[in-house]
């Protein structure tokens, strides 16, 4: 999936997806308007030929209880698939909206990856500390599992700074 500017971001876009989530929330209504009209909960959506096809049992829509207004698109057993020109209309600014969306997207995104780039620098900063944590973790992890166990002592030692190693074992 491609990055989508979060809420409050970019005002375009933001006035973009409220107006495709209303259209959505019509469809989604209209749905459920024909559940009500049909009497039946076993209506949904499906985007099998087309978006949002109404698919209906058959022996609810059979010969002349089809309305009109409703264009078969495709067919499966025991069910039937329709459009109206309410779904079509609406589909129709739901695809105007997609496609603005998607013009202002692109610049988005390239924008995203050029401020990206920009701190280049910077990440690999992180990837590097982050594969060094890895190794020493996996290190720590390899040393817990040996049997030799060897702390280390810190005594006094006068005047002179000196660091001396006996009897270590290191994975």
């Amino acid at each position: 999936d491609l990055p989508i500017p979060a809420p409050g971001v970019n005002e375009e876009s933001d006035a973009l997806i409220l107006r495709i989530d209303e259209v959505k929330a019509y469809l989604q209504d209209y749905l459920e308007q024909q559940k009500k009209r049909f009497k039946s909960d076993d209506i949904r959506y499906v985007n099998v030929k087309h978006k949002y096809e109404l698919e209906i049992p058959e022996h609810l829509v059979e010969g002349s209880k089809k309305p009109k207004e409703f264009v078969v698109t495709s067919k499966r057993k025991g069910y039937m698939r329709f459009h109206t020109p309410e779904i079509e209309f609406q589909l129709r600014k739901l695809w105007t909206l997609e496609t603005d969306f998607q013009k202002i997207l692109i610049p988005f995104i390239c924008d995203y990856f050029k401020k990206f780039y920009d701190r280049n620098a910077y990440w690999q900063q992180v990837v590097s500390c982050l594969a060094e944590l890895d190794c020493l973790c996996g290190l720590a992890k390899l040393a817990q599992s040996l049997d030799i166990r060897c702390r280390p002592r810190v005594l006094p030692a006068g005047d002179k700074i000196v660091f001396e190693l006996r009897d270590m074992v290191h994975p």
